[in-house]
Parts: structure tokens; C-alpha cells; sequence
């Protein structure tokens, strides 16, 4: 049985180098664009976390819709909260929270069943 191109050790070895070189080929282009829309790119992370969640509800897969959900309250506590130094307020406090809620309720979701949302 013959091996594909895709999968020969050449073909993994040089991918990722080619792709690294074409983004650093292509940074200031990248650079651009999302500067130009940066109203679009501001919501970007939003919109794919919507999306993580209505491709998991229909596709009945509620764990990853729980996921989503804690990553979409996390990153907006981060945007919200976060962006100030950690010496000014309950910033610490706040980071020390997150980052100790954040991995215990994205295991939470374990504790489910996966069905639908």
C-alpha cells in the first residue's frame, strides 16, 4: 500500500516552515487588514465563540457549548476588568480568580452528560 504525499515525513517537516515563512513573507499585508478593520477584529472573538456555540447545539454537543461559554465570560472579564495594572485595585484579585475559575469550569463540563443545549 502506497503513502500519500501528505503524509511523508518531508511533507510534515517542511509545512510549517513554509507556512511561517509565508506569514513572516506577509506580516505587514496582515498588519494592514486587520488594521483597517479593526471594528470587525475587535468582535472577532465574540463571533467565533457564538459560533463554537450554535455549531454545538446543533450538532448536540453540550460540553463544548459549556466551554465556549466559560471562554466567551472570561475573555470579556478580560476586555472588561483586566485591562488596567495589577497594582491598581482588585486587579490581582480578579486575575488570581479567573485564572484559578477558568480551568475548573471548563473541567466542570466534564461532569456532564453531552447531550443537547
Amino acid at each position: 500500500m502506497s503513502t500519500s504525499f501528505a503524509s511523508s515525513n518531508l511533507f510534515r517537516l517542511f509545512i510549517p516552515i513554509i507556512m511561517i515563512v509565508g506569514i513572516l513573507a506577509g506580516l505587514n499585508h496582515i498588519i494592514a487588514a486587520t488594521q483597517a478593520n479593526s471594528g470587525f477584529v475587535t468582535n472577532l472573538p465574540y463571533i467565533l465563540f457564538g459560533t463554537a456555540f450554535a455549531l454545538s447545539h446543533s450538532f448536540k454537543q453540550s460540553r463544548i457549548a459549556m466551554v465556549a461559554l466559560s471562554m466567551m465570560l472570561a475573555y470579556a472579564v478580560i476586555q472588561v476588568r483586566l485591562q488596567t495594572p495589577l497594582s491598581t485595585g482588585t486587579t490581582l484579585l480578579e486575575l488570581s480568580l479567573l485564572s484559578l475559575l477558568l480551568p475548573v469550569a471548563c473541567c466542570l463540563a466534564f461532569l456532564f452528560p453531552d447531550t443537547g443545549v
